[in-house]
């Protein structure tokens, strides 16, 4: 628990967001967005192939 706590202040000191799981939501929310890009080129790339 204390291990925690100091990651947990280490993250509000460098004013990011928190959410206990260990990964920065920062992190997570990147990977989001990287996953979105990769879903929409694969579907453009998709497209692009039914057209030929």
């Amino acid at each position: 628990m204390i291990a925690r706590t100091k990651r947990y202040e280490a993250y509000v000191r460098r004013g990011r967001s928190y959410d206990g799981s260990g990964i920065p939501l920062s992190s997570l929310d990147y990977i989001l967005q990287e996953q979105r890009r990769i879903k929409d080129t694969k579907r453009r790339v998709e497209l692009k192939l039914d057209k030929s």
